[in-house]
């Protein structure tokens, strides 16, 4: 996803692990352009973990009016972003989002379309929030996803009882390092389809 052209627009989001205080969160900008995956992968870099369990995206709804959906009957299933498994039966619907670009997902001019939760792990929950702050042009001559600000060292990605740990050392951004997410891909253990 490395991409450094200057037609380009850029999304900058600000990534959010959720109940840690004080809080743990990211900044980046990645190119309008990019997949889910991409975004997943940065999201594994950004926090420094290994990318060992499944994932998904879930797009923030508007709040649905439960009595109107009773009395109609008209019930959505939900919707997650993810590497769909054909081999399971699921009562949501898993939108792949290898071929699933966020320009097409997040807008800032729309409500609730600037939001999303990004949960990995199933069984530990690292849940993040994902908020859409601006749209850029790109930089000429920058590589994206890039990483321009952050608060806290990120937990371990199977924390012991003795953290948060004292005496952290701070966060700096420029210590992230992003993985193509096509050479990612090619070993990719969740690939499901």
């Amino acid at each position: 996803m490395a991409a450094s052209t200057d037609e380009q627009t850029i999304f900058e989001l600000k990534v959010a692990l959720k109940y840690t205080k004080p809080p743990i969160w990211r900044r980046i900008q990645v190119p309008a352009n990019c997949s889910f995956f991409d975004l997943h992968v940065a999201i594994q870099d950004l926090f420094q973990w290994s990318d060992e369990h499944l994932h998904k995206f879930e797009m923030v709804k508007p709040k649905r009016d439960v009595f109107a959906m009773l009395m109609s009957g008209d019930f959505e299933l939900d919707e997650y972003i993810g590497i769909p498994d054909r081999s399971m039966e699921h009562d949501f619907n898993i939108i792949p989002e290898k071929e699933t670009k966020i320009r097409d997902q997040f807008a800032l001019d729309e409500a609730n379309k600037n939001k999303c939760v990004y949960t990995y792990d199933f069984g530990s929950e690292w849940r993040h929030d994902i908020l859409l702050e601006r749209i850029v042009p790109a930089v000429p001559n920058v590589l994206y996803p890039r990483c321009i600000a952050g608060r806290r060292q990120s937990p371990p990605e199977y924390p012991s009882d003795d953290w948060p740990y004292p005496n952290e050392p701070p966060f700096s951004p420029g210590d992230i390092k992003f993985r193509d997410p096509q050479v990612v891909w090619i070993d990719y253990p969740y690939k499901c389809f």
